[in-house]
């Protein structure tokens, strides 16, 4: 633990930087990929699952839960067994990261985002969702409707 005290304090995030980085380990498609390899690793290297849960900030039962999927998917190679299945519904636009990324947005506070509003418009996710992220707005649009 005189390791973890003595890192503490090496970097500080504000609560917007903190969210936003949590945010972002959410809604990112490819890092949980990362995420599962990372838990698997751990898990076979004898960590417990509670312990790996914790550090990964995921429930016991989401990892107990991706275990299944893996094990049922053995006919897949590794990397492949990590990826989410397809699933039915509404495709994702805009190689399915506009729609994960409004989801998560449309919860928080424009405030925190550094815009004057309290609620968030068209116009102001089309604006955030360009200037953070660099989508073209035309593609936002074509999401939102």
């Amino acid at each position: 633990m005189e390791t973890q005290n003595a890192m503490s304090g090496i970097i500080e995030l504000s609560y917007k930087e903190r969210s936003e980085l949590e945010r972002v380990l959410k809604s990112c498609i490819k890092s949980k990929v990362y995420q599962r390899a990372q838990a698997w690793l751990l898990l076979d290297e004898g960590e417990a699952v509670e312990q790996v849960a914790e550090l990964l900030r995921v429930s016991h039962q989401t990892l107990y839960n991706g275990m299944d999927r893996f094990e049922q998917r053995r006919e897949l190679k590794p990397s492949e067994r990590l990826a989410d299945a397809a699933r039915s519904g509404r495709p994702v636009t805009a190689q399915g990261i506009i729609d994960l990324l409004m989801d998560e947005l449309i919860d928080t506070d424009p405030r925190d985002y550094g815009f004057n509003s309290t609620v968030w418009t068209a116009e102001l996710i089309q604006r955030y969702l360009a200037e953070e992220y660099g989508h073209d707005k035309r593609l936002v649009i074509t999401s939102m409707r």
